[in-house]
């Protein structure tokens, strides 16, 4: 066929139709196959795993703390509430969750679901709101020990 490297000869529609990005890719496998012949070959270095260190105990403080502080306050509490739920609750209930709150289906007049949700939202976003505002008075209060800090260094360097 036209004188072509056998892999092409495989695909003599994509040869017709593309000649140029065929022999192209050819070039390409050719060339890396070239690279590959002539590496040596060497064995790959052993994979050294790091020791494993002892196993401290689960502490539900400090992993409460950095759930609050990978996912915020409403995070956590969603997820909270969520791990309880499906751990204790029953396939009635969970069915009964779905119909009510996420796809809001109704009794006729019973709606006092919707305001309790409503309610939580809106205390999930004021815990936020105060966690992240305590958040960042404590680093502009980092921020300011720094700027003392550099500032006393400068004043110590220039008396010399």
């Amino acid at each position: 066929m036209l004188g072509c490297s056998w892999e092409l000869s495989y695909y003599p529609f994509l040869f017709r139709r593309y000649p140029i990005f065929v022999i192209f890719v050819s070039q390409i496998f050719l060339t890396n196959y070239l690279k590959l012949a002539k590496s040596p070959r060497t064995k790959p270095a052993p994979v050294v795993l790091p020791k494993k260190s002892p196993r401290e105990p689960f502490r539900l403080d400090i992993f409460i703390i950095e759930l609050a502080g990978k996912f915020g306050v409403t995070g956590a509490c969603a997820l909270a509430v969520l791990w309880v739920f499906l751990k204790n609750g029953t396939l009635e209930q969970h069915r009964e969750f779905i119909d009510k709150f996420i796809l809001l289906k109704t009794n006729q007049g019973d709606n006092k679901y919707i305001i309790y949700l409503v309610i939580v939202i809106v205390i999930a976003f004021v815990l936020q709101r105060a966690y992240f505002n305590n958040r960042i008075k404590l680093k502009d209060q980092r921020i300011k020990e720094l700027e003392q800090h550099g500032n006393a260094l400068e004043n110590k360097l220039l008396k010399k």
